[in-house]
């Protein structure tokens, strides 16, 4: 399964130069189209946000792949 860019967001927590990579509903919605982006909304609604709209990585990758199984069963 291929997944869509990630972005990056750097910022100081505690005098500490950090980084975390996220997504926004548009980059899902833009790179796996309307049906995937609608269901994947549904499976990543109870994840904590970055920002407002802003999904970590890694939460959007684990999303992705439950609506991949979803929406293709037996492939």
């Amino acid at each position: 399964m291929k997944f869509c860019q990630r972005r990056e967001y750097n910022y100081t927590n505690n005098n500490i130069e950090t980084s975390a990579h996220y997504v926004i509903y548009e980059d899902v919605l833009k790179f796996h189209g309307e049906e995937f982006a609608v269901k994947w909304k549904k499976f990543i609604e109870n994840k904590p946000l970055l920002k407002e709209n802003w999904y970590y990585y890694d939460d959007y990758k684990f999303a992705a792949r439950q609506t991949d199984s979803y929406l293709n069963p037996t492939s």
